[in-house]
């Protein structure tokens, strides 16, 4: 119920978390995150309003293409951080990624 709390508050008042789920091979982690999404995705508040990324870190991952709309915007300040973690990524991952920013501005 807590992990649902915590994704409704981000969803809802753009709260920011991070949690990590530690247990053995077979624990049910994967089942309480993937249950706590689709409780998510049948809250009307919730349902259209997040996108999930799944990355698996022990297989093959599907290819990740990120739009940032709007990038100018990205570039300031409170969000600069996101978007130099993300650039991050794309040099260290093993997961295919792809950035693309669109804006008006230079």
């Amino acid at each position: 119920r807590e992990l649902c709390t915590l994704l409704e508050q981000t969803v809802l008042n753009g709260e920011r978390h991070s949690l990590l789920l530690v247990g053995p091979r077979g624990s049910g982690k994967s089942w309480v995150v993937e249950d706590t999404f689709r409780k998510l995705s049948l809250n009307p508040k919730c349902k259209g309003n997040f996108i999930k990324v799944y990355l698996n870190g022990s297989q093959a991952s599907k290819s990740v293409i990120f739009i940032l709309d709007s990038f100018d915007l990205f570039t300031h300040h409170k969000n600069q951080m996101l978007l130099c973690n993300l650039f991050d990524f794309t040099r260290s991952a093993n997961t295919p990624i792809a950035i693309i920013g669109l804006t008006r501005r230079l």
